[in-house]
């Protein structure tokens, strides 16, 4: 069997890649990974109740941005990974569970190597079984439409996973870290107590922006994920269809790299608001923001990956308060995913409304410059309040629980609880760096 080899094509290849990436990079560069990229359209069809504010009403609302979910596929074989990105305010088990079986069908894909992450926009459809008790004067017929809408989501997600995988071609896998300033603090004290939201300057938050691309041959971004730690609560609670500063994010990208997809999620950003807000022009300028931090990045020479090299997924049981008071002590199911790419970088997907102290913690004793935190991710069953909150009570602790459907708040000791679980979950090479 004769092989021609074009030299004039592996020129224009190399040419392209020299264009973003070091050379030192591309010589040492691990092979090829197949990569696919997709995006649906998940606007609801119908009225249908918005989720995130239980005192907003109604169904007379209009589109400023219409909703996405957007997929990557990464690897083959035993090797594939999908991530989606939904641009709604939760997702349940139910929902992340039910695609992974799908895959599993189809692609043979283990439910490791499935994750799904939501953005939190509070502009987006309610969803059956996501903040059940948070909805207030809700009819009949207004659950239909939610029940519905959700079983509609089921399918396109199906879609855009099964996109995604079909689109598979063979591109260099880039990752770097860079920030991004417009997450603040929003749990404001008094006398060391909580007293309500606003605007914290110098309270905790986690600013990294970390970025994924995949690079094809031509040197085009075929793909982009990113992820960043704070609410999409920029426009309010107005009756508003709108996927907040992360889909402006998403958006302002595909449009700086045509033909690309951009998946953009939400890391922990639980006590985190968007400042300033208030507009849609505000979260205009806060896409943009990350857009720019982005194309910073990609510019500026990135590290190159291997595909998903191991995966894990664990439901962590995180029991409530003993005082929660119904006799026998519920558990709180709270999903917790990890994909490693060969030594070179730890992804983590945590379930719930996780606050910084998690992911700050989480960066400091494992290396931060080989970690990428997600959080609501496969299920948002509540918020995840941090130890720290515990002696400061309010929202994040205890009335948010009982929004969720939960008696009472968690048990004192879930942050070291949830801690272990993403430790006994990291690869060896990631915990002797920790060690050292």
């Amino acid at each position: 069997m004769n092989c021609r080899i074009d030299i004039r094509c592996v020129g224009c290849w190399l040419a392209g890649w020299l264009s973003i990436i070091p050379v030192a990079e591309v010589l040492a560069a691990p092979s090829l990974v197949p990569i696919g990229a997709a995006k649906i359209d998940i606007t609801p069809r119908w009225p249908v109740r918005l989720g995130g504010y239980a005192k907003r009403q109604g169904t007379n609302w209009q589109v400023e941005r219409p909703l996405q979910a957007r997929a990557l596929a990464l690897g083959e074989g035993a090797n594939t990974a999908v991530v989606v990105t939904l641009e709604l305010l939760g997702v349940t088990a139910e929902i992340s569970d039910g695609l992974a079986g799908e895959l599993a069908k189809s692609h043979g894909l283990t439910r490791d190597r499935v994750a799904v992450c939501a953005i939190h926009t509070h502009s987006g459809p309610a969803l059956d079984g996501l903040l059940s008790k948070g909805l207030q004067a809700i009819s009949g017929e207004e659950r239909e439409a939610i029940a519905r809408y959700t079983t509609w989501l089921r399918e396109r997600l199906r879609e855009v996973a099964m996109a995604a995988l079909e689109d598979r071609r063979p591109a260099q896998l880039v990752w770097a870290q860079g920030q991004a300033g417009f997450a603040v603090n929003r749990r404001e004290l008094k006398d060391g107590k909580w007293s309500g939201f606003g605007v914290v300057p110098d309270g905790p938050v986690d600013r990294s922006l970390p970025v994924m691309a995949a690079v094809g041959a031509d040197g085009a971004r075929r793909a982009v994920f990113t992820s960043y730690a704070c609410h999409c609560t920029t426009l309010g609670g107005g009756l508003v269809v709108h996927s907040d500063w992360a889909g402006e994010a998403a958006a302002r990208i595909e449009a700086d790299y045509p033909g690309s997809v951009a998946l953009v999620a939400v890391g922990c950003g639980g006590d985190a608001r968007p400042y300033p807000g208030g507009t849609i022009e505000a979260a205009q300028a806060h896409g943009r923001e990350i857009a720019a931090e982005v194309a910073r990045l990609l510019d500026s020479g990135m590290r190159p990956l291997p595909g998903v090299t191991s995966a894990t997924y664990r439901v962590a049981e995180l029991p409530l308060d003993a005082a929660s008071g119904r006799g026998t002590v519920e558990r709180v199911p709270l999903p917790v995913q990890t994909w490693s790419f060969g030594n070179e970088l730890a992804m983590v997907f945590l379930g719930g409304e996780v606050v910084a102290d998690y992911s700050l913690r989480l960066r400091r004793e494992l290396d931060a410059d080989r970690l990428w935190i997600n959080a609501y991710a496969n299920a948002v069953p509540c918020y995840v309040a941090s130890r720290r909150l515990y002696a400061e009570g309010g929202y994040e602790v205890d009335a948010s629980m009982l929004k969720y459907g939960w008696p009472g708040r968690l048990a004192v000791g879930t942050e070291d609880r949830l801690i272990e679980a993403v430790h006994s979950q990291m690869q060896a090479a990631f915990r002797q760096r920790a060690a050292r």
